[in-house]
């Protein structure tokens, strides 16, 4: 299994580097929810074909910001290798909420979709009722490669621990 998980990573970086943007193999979490690494100027352009009506990026500064006219975009600058504070992972999760319950679909990136991308979309599968493990695992369905540290998932215990009752919404699972 590991060895695929290489593979795949492989894969994803390749077909991103080409296209500058992900393959929905490794990028489409759900048909409102997806989740990779950094676009490039060019992706842009297909991200807007896919649909995808905001960008929650968690890279430290952002990028292409002239090609981002359109988008509804929350940036939460989170250094890599650490985790996002609770306070973003809030905002993150009420963004996202708030863009799939009008109907958009939200693409979440950091560099490589690896850490931080990946903890804030469990965090908001989190919000939805399911446990960190079963978030992980659901995003690791698709991204078989996602790698959160000790302190980003230390983190999303921390976010499930602050939430008194999960937010009631639709259930991504269904999705796809």
């Amino acid at each position: 299994m590991l060895l695929f998980a290489y593979l795949y990573r492989a894969i994803d970086r390749l077909y991103r580097r080409l296209w500058g943007v992900p393959s929905l193999r490794f990028s489409r979490l759900t048909d409102n929810l997806h989740l990779d690494g950094q676009y490039s100027r060019a992706g842009i352009a297909i991200l807007r074909k896919r649909g995808i009506t905001a960008i929650v990026s968690m890279r430290p500064r952002l990028y292409h910001q002239d090609s981002l006219a359109g988008f509804n975009m929350l940036h939460l600058p989170t250094v890599d290798k650490t985790p996002p504070s609770l306070e973003d992972l809030k905002r993150g999760v009420k963004f996202i909420t708030q863009e799939m319950e009008s109907g958009g679909k939200v693409y979440v990136h950091c560099r490589v979709g690896e850490g931080r991308a990946p903890t804030m979309t469990a965090a908001y599968l989190v919000s939805t009722g399911m446990t960190v493990e079963e978030a992980l695992s659901t995003i690791r369905k698709t991204r078989p490669f996602i790698a959160p540290n000790q302190a980003q998932r230390d983190q999303l215990h921390t976010f499930h621990a602050s939430l008194s009752h999960p937010l009631k919404q639709h259930h991504p699972r269904g999705d796809r």
